[in-house]
């Protein structure tokens, strides 16, 4: 698993290069156009089926050029107009007091003490949300008795031992080609189109990833990651369980 951590990692600086090669537009429009214009000219001069067919494709390239720089410069000009029309200083006014609603500024803790340092305050929460989604649990034994009247299919001991049976190379590469390429990417900033598009040179590494983590039952932190934001559910929320969690997951 830190294997492929740290290839993705390497392939940053790479991909950084890239797109700042790449991210001026108006180069791209006279590169694609200086393309175009020599296909062009060579066409004249030898008339090739292969010349035209270059031709066609750099005519498209050069079209691609075009728009994408043509949508860019309508963003910019709507978002200059946008802030021409919108009150800064009003707008951020407005900003800073929503900030200071959302401000928590005292609590009570579990004791029944008023806590209004920033230090304590976020050394409470820790602690309970700690205890809350960690710590240890009971083992309580589950009886399953009641539930037989209503089960319409009991596994056999042979369909129980297939759903422990070792996961395979291919049901990863399933799982991951499920995934949507438009989904959020995670933390790391690769998405899963990335990871469909390279699986002819990372699968493998994925794949002993995947097979390691359900082997031992740990997985890094920067895989798995979980960041709680706290939203107050009203004005004077003081305890802990007036605050709406909202998490946000990466897998």
């Amino acid at each position: 698993m830190y294997e492929v951590t740290r290839k993705l990692k390497a392939l940053k600086p790479l991909f950084r290069a890239q797109r700042k090669n790449k991210g001026d537009l108006a180069n791209n429009v006279c590169l694609a156009k200086g393309f175009l214009e020599k296909a062009q000219s060579l066409f004249d001069m030898f008339k090739e089926d292969a010349l035209l067919l270059l031709v066609q494709w750099c005519r498209q390239v050069y079209c691609r050029a075009v728009a994408i720089e043509d949508s860019v410069l309508r963003q910019r000009a709507n978002c200059d107009g946008l802030n021409m029309a919108i009150n800064v200083p009003r707008l951020s006014l407005g900003i800073n007091r929503t900030r200071a609603k959302m401000r928590v500024f005292q609590i009570t803790s579990a004791a029944g003490v008023s806590l209004t340092e920033e230090d304590q305050i976020v050394a409470e929460f820790i602690a309970y949300y700690e205890a809350l989604l960690g710590g240890n649990r009971l083992q309580r034994s589950l009886q399953l008795d009641f539930l037989q009247p209503y089960l319409k299919h009991t596994l056999s001991m042979e369909e129980a031992a297939e759903l422990t049976l070792p996961i395979t190379p291919t049901e990863i590469k399933d799982a991951f080609f499920d995934i949507s390429e438009d989904s959020a990417p995670g933390p790391d900033g690769f998405t899963s189109a990335f990871f469909k598009k390279a699986w002819t040179e990372i699968g493998s590494d994925v794949c002993a990833a995947v097979s390691e983590f359900f082997a031992s039952g740990r997985m890094l932190k920067q895989i798995n990651a979980t960041v709680l934001v706290l939203i107050p559910k009203g004005l004077g929320a003081f305890g802990k369980g007036t605050q709406f969690p909202v998490s946000v997951v990466s897998l």
